[in-house]
């Protein structure tokens, strides 16, 4: 990964990281009892998840209830054959209007219809269960009673409903079936098929609580999780960032100059382009800090960095602090002449930032640069330390000549 694309990616702190923390707090609470998130947009998310990831499972358990009450219809045609007829207007009617909830889950919003479109379906599958159970005959009554007996095994567990609408069809199951056992059935077989019912509704009821605890647990460790991964990953980034750069200037340090210099060098070994680079120092920096003092020196290296950094904007340019007082900046696919022109454009900016230098030899009497220019088209037969060597020179002879200049090493 080049320098240019840590500096993109260098991450600050994340809206994630909140969230990761509500989610660390929701798995570390004991109780657990509580099956909804405290965050309005968490359980959002989570909803939406839900809805996502099991809708099709949720699909095969209403298909198979369907199968299921299907299938119950043939055995009427074998032991309850003289209402047959009866039956089956029961049975389609209660298909028929099981379709549209139906409809809603496959077709409509997940997230929004999917809990609500199980609870109607159900509603409407348990009046048809009922009405056969009531309308059949002995014996077969009690095979009818025993079936709508188990239908909160398919609402509440095959089709995993959540626990808060598990709650609401139980209450109506319940009270629906209790009321039409009382006005239809013997009181004895109503009270032995209500024991039985809430037996089986208690049961399903712990069951889709469970069920739902897991899956909650499950989706919030995940988000941890994923979190933690997100933010390991920001972390490196964040620390080859750190790396790459000089912790007094705040650009690319030497190391982060050397592998931009070869990346560039690979570079241009395919494609052909001229390379360039400019070596630069500040004059007489050492009787500057010996002057102002060391602090005010580093503000003075802080400065010229920042003033080399808006010239090293392109893709494969940079701007790095060499070492000491030095200053390197590549320039990509750069001719010799384009070079000249942004290492004046250079030194012009450093004598802007006035600062102020009573003991340079420079008539301004303030900060001002040496610049050596180096421009090479890579070739096999030479190499970087070639390139640096002759930026080198060329900033010796910048010096030789009076500093506060620019020289010239062409070696294309």
């Amino acid at each position: 990964m080049g320098f240019s694309s840590l500096r993109k990616k260098a991450p600050s702190v994340s809206h994630q990281e909140v969230i990761s923390e509500q989610l660390v707090q929701q798995i570390d609470d004991k109780a657990g009892l509580r099956l909804r998130f405290p965050d309005i947009s968490l359980e959002k998310e989570f909803q939406e998840f839900y809805s996502v990831n099991y809708k099709k499972h949720i699909n095969v358990g209403l298909f198979v209830v369907f199968v299921f009450f299907l299938c119950l219809g043939v055995l009427d045609f074998f032991y309850a054959r003289e209402m047959y007829n009866d039956f089956l207007k029961v049975r389609l009617l209660t298909v028929f209007l099981m379709f549209f909830p139906y409809w809603l889950i496959i077709t409509k919003d997940a997230a929004k219809f999917l809990q609500k479109g199980i609870l109607l379906f159900f509603f409407i599958f348990s009046i048809g269960m009922v009405v056969v159970s009531i309308i059949s005959p002995l014996p077969y009554k009690y095979y009818n009673l025993f079936a709508a007996s188990l239908l909160p095994v398919f609402a509440l567990i095959l089709t995993r409903l959540l626990f808060h609408f598990a709650i609401i069809y139980n209450l109506f199951f319940i009270i629906l079936c209790f009321v039409s056992w009382i006005m239809f059935l013997p009181y004895d077989i109503t009270i032995i098929q209500s024991l039985f019912l809430l037996s089986v509704c208690i049961i399903c009821l712990i069951c889709t609580f469970l069920m739902e605890r897991v899956i909650r647990k499950f989706y919030i460790e995940s988000r941890a999780f994923s979190f933690q991964k997100q933010d390991l990953q920001e972390t490196n980034i964040r620390l080859k960032y750190l790396i790459a750069l000089d912790g007094l200037t705040g650009i690319a340090n030497r190391r982060t100059l050397d592998e931009t210099l070869n990346n560039e060098w690979q570079r241009g070994l395919r494609n052909g382009n001229p390379l360039s680079v400019l070596l630069m120092d500040i004059d007489h920096f050492k009787f500057y800090n010996d002057t102002y003092g060391h602090q005010r020196g580093d503000e003075c290296l802080k400065q010229v960095a920042k003033t080399l950094k808006a010239f090293a904007r392109r893709p494969g340019d940079l701007a790095a602090r060499y070492g000491g007082e030095e200053f390197a900046v590549i320039l990509s696919n750069t001719e010799l002449i384009e070079a000249s022109i942004v290492a004046t454009r250079i030194l012009q900016a450093v004598q802007g930032l006035k600062i102020s230098h009573i003991k340079s030899s420079v008539d301004l009497k303030v900060v001002t640069l040496s610049i050596g220019i180096a421009v090479i088209v890579p070739h096999p037969s030479l190499s970087v330390s070639q390139l640096i060597e002759n930026a080198d020179r060329a900033l010796y002879c910048a010096k030789s000549q009076g500093r506060n200049r620019v020289a010239i090493l062409d070696h294309q």
